[in-house]
């Protein structure tokens, strides 16, 4: 199987504005006004498409929650629903692992929040 391009990933506006919730502070929930993390997609690498998944012609989408930090650092990132093929859900974890975030914040305050964000990796 040849690839021309490498894996792409996929988040419409609407998946990620649906998808955002249970931020880590109640303050996100109870005071202010509230902005919600946003990943810098121009600064963030999609993943890289695992070898094996090429060949095979694997496709998937991966359910990531993601804990994001007051500088907008990922803090922790684990799989909430698995894309079925476990070197696709590796290499979202280690692409996501490296992202950064505009963080949540509440009042123009920084706040740490936990977001679920799908990552679709296909080939194209």
């Amino acid at each position: 199987t040849t690839v021309k391009k490498p894996a792409s990933v996929t988040i419409s506006k609407k998946q990620s504005e649906k998808l955002i919730n249970e931020p880590l502070s109640p303050s996100l929930e109870l005071k202010g006004a509230v902005v919600y993390p946003k990943p810098l997609m121009h600064q963030n690498e999609a993943p890289i498409y695992p070898r094996i998944a090429r060949i095979k012609g694997w496709t998937g989408k991966v359910w990531l929650e993601v804990y994001i930090n007051t500088f907008g650092a990922v803090q922790n990132v684990n799989v909430v629903k698995s894309s079925g093929h476990h070197v696709i859900d590796q290499a979202a974890l280690e692409a996501v692992r490296e992202w950064k975030f505009i963080p949540a914040s509440v009042d123009g305050v920084p706040e740490a929040s936990k977001i679920i964000l799908p990552i679709e990796l296909k080939m194209e």
